[in-house]
């Protein structure tokens, strides 16, 4: 029993190892994440002081979403033209410069227009990495690997909600700190020379993924609503509830926190089936 135990251990010690490249990816991504997580707090507390309404609030950060989905048609085509390592940096630059323009022009129509695009550009930011760690990563090792950026990615996205405290919501400052966050996080990715993954396939319609995934379409979509929506419809209910700006992170955060447990035990646990049978 104890030679089995010990050859567990070594054997977990063994798959966890985390390459420099995977590194530089969680790196990467970590920073613009505090930024786009700072951003969508702060556009919330920002709504409800300007008096936009609940259906205009609503609808900039639905229009978040919006862009994710237009990233999945169009993100894929800008990775396969020009690359893994230009498409992040362009990505990220546009992120960053709506991020600066919320703050120049505070307007509901103007704000649901560059949401779409913030939207577009995480997603863009994401699928670079995501299919870099994927092409990174060995069979065995996969699942832990990609709790651990599962984590990561939460653990940078409660942080963001802190970084509310540092200046006026009324102001220009937390849309600056955002856009520089961002900007960031293009630095660690731009200068790797670390192996390029390939570039991917034409992915399976949507249609056809629906399809056969039926359960596991339907049962995202509730946690997928709550996660959503929890950031900023938070921020917007401490701020018409008088909390101070101090207080406004702690339930957040508290999410977050149980979020990357949640992760980090999934990561850990081994599949009872092959993941072939699953699919089939």
């Amino acid at each position: 029993m104890v030679g089995s135990g010990s050859a567990r251990g070594l054997g977990f010690r063994r798959h966890r190892v985390m390459t420099p490249n995977i590194l530089v990816l969680l790196g990467g991504l970590a920073f613009p994440l505090v930024g786009v997580c700072l951003l969508g707090t702060l556009l919330g507390v920002r709504a409800s002081i300007e008096a936009f309404g609940a259906l205009f609030t609503g609808l900039i950060m639905a229009g978040y979403y919006a862009g994710y989905i237009i990233g999945t048609w169009l993100a894929p085509r800008i990775i396969r033209n020009v690359g893994h390592i230009r498409s992040f940096a362009a990505f990220a630059s546009v992120g960053s410069a709506t991020s600066l323009a919320f703050g120049l022009v505070v307007d509901p129509w103007v704000w649901l227009v560059l949401r779409i695009a913030n939207g577009l550009c995480v997603l863009g930011l994401y699928m670079v990495v995501e299919s870099w760690l994927n092409e990174q990563s060995a069979g065995p090792t996969r699942g832990r690997i990609f709790s651990v950026y599962m984590a990561s990615t939460l653990v940078a996205l409660g942080l963001g909600q802190f970084l509310l405290l540092l200046g006026d919501t009324a102001g220009q400052t937390l849309f600056s700190v955002a856009a520089i966050l961002i900007c960031i996080g293009v630095v660690p990715v731009a200068i790797t020379s670390r192996t390029l993954p390939c570039h991917t396939q034409n992915a399976a319609p949507a249609r056809r993924t629906d399809r056969v995934h039926r359960d596991g379409t339907d049962h995202a979509g509730g946690p997928g609503d709550a996660s959503g929506c929890r950031p900023i419809a938070g921020a917007r209910a401490s701020t018409q509830g008088g909390l101070g700006a101090d207080q406004r992170p702690a339930a957040p955060r508290r999410a977050s926190a149980l979020s990357v447990r949640s992760q980090v035990n999934s990561g850990s646990s081994r599949p009872k089936c092959p993941l072939a049978a699953v699919l089939r």
